[in-house]
């Protein structure tokens, strides 16, 4: 059979039931020429154990489990290794909690054209709603609906146009930005938009509890503003990541799972002097590594969660805790604050874990 959409869906550590929901919504679609790269984001063993057989029990799905454990949230990542393993001309870029009318990708794809990029709208079903059925022709009156502009809705796009660009930009991770920065310079390439009417092709978000920005600390110290400097300072720029955009990482690509650990030695507590002394500490060592090896650093948990624990807790879902301040040297944040500028900002870390192992939080680096 020839596919004519690919739909791209992006996972990791989520529960199965919404899984099914959508993935049965896209076996239920008047289009039938289709096929769905689902990727596995690197979940924990107890989530692929439950996850792979039921994505797989459907034989228009192709899974694949993206080696990225230890790292954190990257849907740009996620969505560009799919793009590169789409086998169609039209690219639908999909999310696990989205349910479809019947209709709404044939409608999609017919109002699609090379420089045409068509959006849906979602309503937002609140906690309170779970989904069935029946929503598709009795849409409660008061449900919310995503932005006019496509924000946060189903974008089917020309799978060339996205490969001139190298999809989106892998610098944005966690959450937020990278849409806006996709469909920014999708616009400067003279692409235009059309919305689907959600009346008659009604797509549906299901509730999951908030895992953005607004959560107090979801982020890494400064980050979120870190990542609208880099919205501002390369948006003209239409090109980004390398040749290995997207690419399909398997484990014996992380060198990190296979390396010599060496423990770095620091004090536990500090001055607020020793904030700057520790980051010429941290490079020292890393630099004096081999290839084979890797910096070990273990961070003892507080009583009150640390800025590592808040960030581990946001990537599974779990509760956000507010920030313990203190102008004296915290290993929880200050040295965190420094190891995330090696790996994002200053190219430096070729290959990383975040992870918890007996009570204390344990990052490893290599150069």
């Amino acid at each position: 059979m020839n596919v004519r959409i690919s739909i791209i869906i992006v996972y990791k550590n989520r529960d199965t039931e919404r899984v099914q929901h959508a993935l049965d919504s896209i076996a239920n679609q008047t289009l039938q020429d289709l096929e769905v790269i689902f990727i596995d984001y690197g979940s924990d063993e107890k989530y692929r154990a439950a996850i792979q057989p039921l994505v797989e029990s459907y034989s228009f799905i192709k899974y694949y489990y993206n080696e990225t454990r230890g790292m954190p949230w990257n849907r740009s990542h996620a969505i560009n290794t799919g793009i590169r393993l789409a086998s169609s001309d039209y690219v639908l870029l999909g999310d696990i909690d989205w349910v479809y009318s019947p209709g709404t990708l044939e409608a999609m794809l017919n109002a699609a054209e090379v420089n045409v990029r068509v959006y849906s709208r979602n309503y937002l079903l609140p906690d309170n709603i779970s989904f069935n059925n029946s929503l598709f022709t009795n849409v409660p009156a008061d449900l919310p609906i995503t932005n006019e502009n496509g924000g946060g809705g189903a974008h089917l796009i020309h799978k060339m146009q996205l490969e001139k660009i190298r999809g989106f930009d892998e610098y944005y991770c966690f959450w937020g930005v990278e849409d806006r920065d996709l469909y920014s310079r999708l616009d400067q390439m003279g692409m235009i938009s059309t919305c689907l009417d959600i009346n008659k092709y009604p797509v549906f978000h299901q509730w999951h509890p908030d895992a953005s920005g607004a959560k107090k600390d979801f982020f890494p110290d400064r980050w979120w503003e870190s990542m609208n400097i880099h919205f501002q300072l390369y948006k003209e720029k239409l090109v980004r990541n390398d040749e290995n955009w997207g690419k399909l990482l398997k484990r014996e690509d992380r060198g990190v799972f296979n390396c010599k650990e060496i423990d770095f030695e620091y004090n536990d507590t500090g001055s607020w002097f020793y904030k700057g002394n520790i980051a010429a500490l941290l490079i020292s060592d890393l630099q004096a590594l081999k290839d084979d090896e890797c910096l070990r650093i273990e961070i003892q948990k507080s009583r009150k969660p640390n800025k590592v624990n808040r960030i581990l807790n946001a990537l599974s879902g779990k509760n956000i805790h507010e920030k313990n301040e203190t102008d004296k040297f915290n290993a929880d944040t200050d040295l965190l604050y420094i190891i995330w500028r090696l790996i994002k900002d200053e190219n430096f870390i070729s290959d990383y874990y975040i992870g918890e192992e007996n009570e204390k939080t344990v990052i490893k680096l290599m150069i």
